[in-house]
């Protein structure tokens, strides 16, 4: 939203303002230009997630044990990055 309203008002993006997004959306590497943004791994959170809810509704699984999952920052054109 923020990158089309930037687009909407002539603000070019990334020389006068800077767009990050939250969420490594497909969307934000498919932009022009593409987007910055953190990456917390919602697929794996989500897998995770189903698998601790099977887990209990299973007598016989064992719990699930917590996976920490750092945040990578996947950065983009729309802050000065090469677009990757």
């Amino acid at each position: 939203g923020a990158l089309t309203e930037c687009l909407r008002m002539g603000i070019a993006v990334p020389d006068r303002l800077a767009v990050a997004g939250f969420g490594a959306y497909e969307v934000s590497e498919l932009s022009v230009p593409s987007i910055t943004t953190i990456d917390v791994h919602a697929e794996r959170i989500g897998a995770a997630t189903a698998a601790c809810i099977l887990g209990r509704l299973d007598d016989d699984t064992p719990p699930v044990v917590p996976e920490c999952l750092v945040p990578r920052l996947l950065f983009r054109q729309s802050t000065g990055g090469d677009g990757g």
